[in-house]
């Protein structure tokens, strides 16, 4: 896989433009990336499921969820996709039985507007709330959004394709790797830039790249077969 070309919005490798998976790089040095370490900006509470509850964002440190009347789909599916799901199955205002439980707390967002192909809620138009929660209308926490995700974790659009990093000395840098029908080899960096490294360290669960690399830079990392 060479000539990588991400907006940086995307949410697996694979979404992305490219060129070709079958020829190698030669000599040429393979991308690499070191992924920023932070803590998670959204989370699912309320439910002894990893993959349903109440959804809550970070926002300058504080955690908060939706009371959102137009909730639905399109946002479940943003925020399970960022999550590392497929998909949203069923969306909630409110909490959900037994699957999980209302939550007291802050309430940061009275709309989120989002046309469902977003790679993080962030990206969708969020309405903050400024003015007393009192004055607005049924906004309570008997009415914030919760989501069920499909289950499964999603490897990416191609079924048998996946992302690692490979021959770092910790698992948030190294060598970029796909796996292609249980082979896994190594993306060459011709084209390769921030844009695209965002997009790898979001796929693995971190917020974004501090930097894009090449091979050279990192003499220590196990070459594999290079995708180009």
């Amino acid at each position: 896989m060479k000539y990588v070309d991400c907006t940086g919005k995307e949410s697996s490798l694979f979404h992305c433009r490219h060129q070709g998976t079958d020829a190698s790089c030669n000599r040429r040095p393979t991308a690499g990336v070191i992924c920023k370490l932070d803590k998670p900006n959204v989370r699912l509470v309320g439910s002894t499921l990893p993959h349903a509850g109440i959804v809550q964002i970070r926002h300058y440190g504080r955690w908060g969820s939706f009371c959102d009347w137009g909730w639905g789909l399109t946002q479940g599916h943003v925020v399970c996709r960022e999550l590392g799901y497929r998909r949203a199955l069923f969306t909630t205002l409110g909490a959900l039985g037994d699957v999980y439980e209302e939550q007291s707390g802050l309430i940061l967002v009275e709309e989120a507007q989002c046309t469902g192909r977003e790679s993080s809620i962030f990206y969708c138009d969020l309405t903050y709330i400024v003015r007393n929660i009192d004055d607005m209308y049924d906004c309570r926490h008997s009415h914030v959004g919760g989501v069920i995700c499909e289950s499964n974790k999603e490897p990416g659009l191609n079924e048998t394709a996946a992302v690692r990093l490979q021959g770092g000395n910790s698992t948030h840098m190294g060598g970029v790797e796909i796996q292609q029908h249980d082979i896994w080899h190594a993306v060459c960096s011709i084209g390769w830039e921030k844009h695209d490294a965002d997009v790898v360290c979001r796929q693995l669960g971190f917020p974004e790249a501090v930097v894009e690399l090449g091979q050279v830079q990192f003499w220590f990392w196990y070459r594999t077969d290079v995708v180009d």
